[in-house]
């Protein structure tokens, strides 16, 4: 339903993070690159060692970067909540 309700927010507003655009998708697919690196940080490591996590993603655009966390986090088996 979330899902829904973003797709037709991006069909209003466009601009450059819009993951339906080349530019957006171009970020959605670097900021999925760099946190799959970012993981390796000890920091991150001791917080996945945890069941789940939750994803704040504030004042932050369309969320491109919340997303591609979660997407990456879930990749390696975390639940997450954004």
């Amino acid at each position: 339903m979330i899902g829904e309700h973003l797709e037709r927010a991006y069909r209003i507003a466009r601009w450059p993070d819009d993951p339906w655009t080349s530019e957006g998708r171009e970020r959605y697919v670097r900021a999925l690159k760099l946190f799959e690196r970012v993981l390796e940080h000890p920091w991150f490591r001791e917080l996945l060692e945890k069941g789940s996590l939750r994803i704040l993603d504030l004042g932050a655009g369309r969320g491109i970067g919340g997303v591609a966390l979660a997407r990456v986090l879930r990749g390696r088996g975390r639940k997450i909540k954004l």
